[in-house]
């Protein structure tokens, strides 16, 4: 696993600083190529009394055999500052067997990569297993930041294709309990390194992003950053269960009824939205047919990560509430719902609906 970094000290940057000059702040980069990153921000951290521990995954005579500017900006990263390190065979994904008693306000992993060419699958797998690492040492009001390539970060994707090909770091972060607040155009401002673990620079294509990822806060999350999870939820309308049922057809099929019991399970922090909604010809069963009401169910992460095992878990319990309670049938019931997703990809699908 190697990875490489890119990026000054800037406006965004200084939001992991100290705001109270009494306390000093941790801040954590990973991967850092040949160390170049770390150098270029140093001395602004000091200044601001915040302390870098800069880390490579190689171990030190490695990574100064490998790359000629080690033992330069090794120097001038402890130089900066007496409080700044530099650590030696750190490996991302298992921060706290190396930093058990500290917690950082930042974490920086800059164009993350799995070492020699590779496909997604591993480089998701990285980043899957560094989120939830950093997760472990970070502190509650504290930010992740991952910088990527165009294309690998897929939030600005405009298909789902586009989504599926990329890393899906929103839903990885998810899984760990964590949020993305935001994302900005990063354009490194020094000489990048460490192209599959030789001392070389590599392309970023023309968008590359800073993901920033966090803890949840009750506050909104943008919606063209939420991530959601769909299915499709078929209700038999037999018309002698009907009979005996305490819903109406009419307000099953045009009415709220279904969106009434939806949210009776939704947990603070995610929406529960009915973007579609259709009634097809007769279902066939056993010995005749009966109508069937299909809608299109989505949930969204508005202020608290959204996991597919959330979902599933909500869409098992209005379908066990619709059989129990109107006593009616699921057609097709106990299906997986849908890969999680960005919000912002829904009225695509519901055209493709």
């Amino acid at each position: 696993m190697t990875c490489q970094q890119s990026v000054t000290l800037d406006g965004d940057q200084q939001r992991c600083q100290d705001t109270n000059d009494n306390d000093t702040k941790h801040w954590l980069v990973l991967g850092d190529g040949d160390l170049s990153y770390s150098a270029s921000i140093a001395e602004e951290l000091a200044k601001s009394n915040t302390r870098m521990v800069a880390t490579v995954l190689e171990e030190e005579s490695v990574h100064n055999r490998v790359y000629e500017r080690s033992t330069q900006n090794t120097k001038s990263i402890i130089s900066s500052s007496g409080q700044h390190e530099v650590k030696f065979g750190i490996d991302a994904t298992r921060l706290l067997d190396f930093f058990p008693e500290t917690k950082f306000d930042c974490i920086e992993f800059n164009f993350p990569h799995w070492r020699g060419k590779t496909n997604a699958k591993y480089n998701r797998e990285l980043l899957d297993s560094f989120l939830g690492s950093a997760s472990t040492v970070l502190k509650q009001e504290g930010e992740i930041r991952v910088a990527l390539c165009d294309g690998q970060g897929g939030m600005p994707a405009e298909s789902l294709s586009q989504w599926r090909q990329s890393w899906m770091p929103a839903m990885y972060a998810a899984q760990h309990g964590l949020v993305l607040r935001r994302m900005i155009p990063y354009s490194p401002e020094y000489g990048l390194s460490s192209h599959r673990g030789v001392d070389r620079p590599f392309h970023l294509g023309k968008l590359p992003q800073k993901y920033f990822f966090a803890f949840p806060n009750h506050q909104p999350i943008d919606e063209d950053l939420q991530i959601s999870c769909r299915h499709e939820l078929r209700v038999m309308l037999h018309p002698e269960k009907l009979e005996n049922s305490s819903i109406s057809y009419d307000s099953i099929v045009d009415g709220d009824a279904v969106f009434e019991i939806g949210k009776e399970f939704i947990p603070k922090g995610i929406r529960f939205e009915i973007p579609a909604r259709n009634l097809l010809t007769p279902y066939e069963l056993k010995g005749g047919h009966v109508p069937l009401a299909v809608f299109l169910l989505n949930y969204s992460g508005e202020s608290m990560p959204l996991t597919r095992q959330a979902a599933d878990d909500i869409r098992a319990n209005i379908e066990a509430a619709i059989v129990e309670k109107w006593r009616l049938d699921i057609a097709k019931g106990g299906r997986l719902v849908s890969r999680p997703y960005p919000y912002h990809l829904l009225p695509t699908l519901i055209k493709e609906y």
